[in-house]
């Protein structure tokens, strides 16, 4: 399964606690906790190796690198693993990925491929202190709590089930969710898909645009993405847009290329 559990959610809402277990049930030895933003380092993916699991707490900044290797240890096609001063060898990544967080992550990606591999789990329900365990958030509780028989069975069941469907059950609340994950990650397609709407006649410059959204990048204190990667039929998304060249239909405006099927 091409997947990786991204856990989401403000403190003591039981995070830590849900991949404490996973943690017991897989044993210790058979987990790494290489951090997502240091997948851009390609000795740090070593520790992964062999292993049934990377659990991993709070996401930093991430970069492209660190992106490119998400998806292809979750591609299941053979990965060239690393290790200093010795020679680079190829395999199979085994272990499956899962994160938690309290701030999701701004990911760059614009193929979809990295969204389609994304399992976003909400913790939305926040633990009084009077009824918090201490220790539960350690693999070591779940080891000596006598719980383990029974999460594996329900592991079990849900494997069972898994093999059944041959995918993981969709959930409408949370796919709801990774699309505004995914809006949220990319300002500028969502800056056009407020603005802007699809006319047959319609015709903006490429200039006013990115003016546009920088402006608004600036007003709402969001990462400015430069000119280049704007008014193309990527970021956009919208079906009947596409780039105009200068002698074809120019906007009045500009005679910079224009974003054609689009009206503010």
């Amino acid at each position: 399964m091409q997947k990786f559990l991204l856990g989401y959610g403000d403190g003591a809402t039981g995070k830590s606690s849900t991949n404490a277990g996973i943690h017991a049930i897989l044993g210790r030895e058979n987990v790494s906790a290489v951090p997502l933003e240091r997948f851009g380092d390609r000795f740090a993916l070593y520790g992964m190796h062999g292993k049934l699991a990377n659990i991993a707490s709070e996401i930093g900044a991430i970069d492209k690198a660190a992106e490119g290797h998400l998806k292809a240890l979750t591609s299941g096609d053979l990965f060239e693993f690393e290790r200093k001063h010795k020679d680079p060898f190829y395999a199979v990544p085994t272990a499956r990925l899962i994160f938690a967080t309290n701030n999701l992550p701004r990911f760059s990606d614009r193929s979809g491929g990295l969204w389609r591999r994304m399992i976003l789990m909400p913790f939305t329900e926040v633990i009084p202190e009077d009824e918090r365990i201490p220790g539960m958030d350690r693999p070591e509780f779940w080891e000596a709590s006598g719980e383990l028989p029974g999460m594996l069975n329900w592991a079990l069941i849900g494997l069972k089930r898994l093999q059944a469907q041959g995918r993981f059950t969709e959930s409408s609340v949370v796919s709801a969710m990774v699309d505004d994950y995914r809006r949220d990650s990319n300002p500028a397609q969502t800056f056009l898909l407020d603005h802007y709407r699809e006319h047959e006649h319609g015709q903006e410059s490429k200039s006013e645009v990115c003016c546009q959204i920088r402006f608004q990048a600036h007003d709402s204190m969001i990462p400015i993405i430069r000119e280049k990667n704007h008014g193309k039929p990527d970021p956009t998304k919208l079906s009947n847009a596409e780039a105009a060249r200068t002698g074809d239909r120019v906007h009045p405006r500009s005679r910079d290329p224009g974003c054609l099927g689009c009206a503010a």
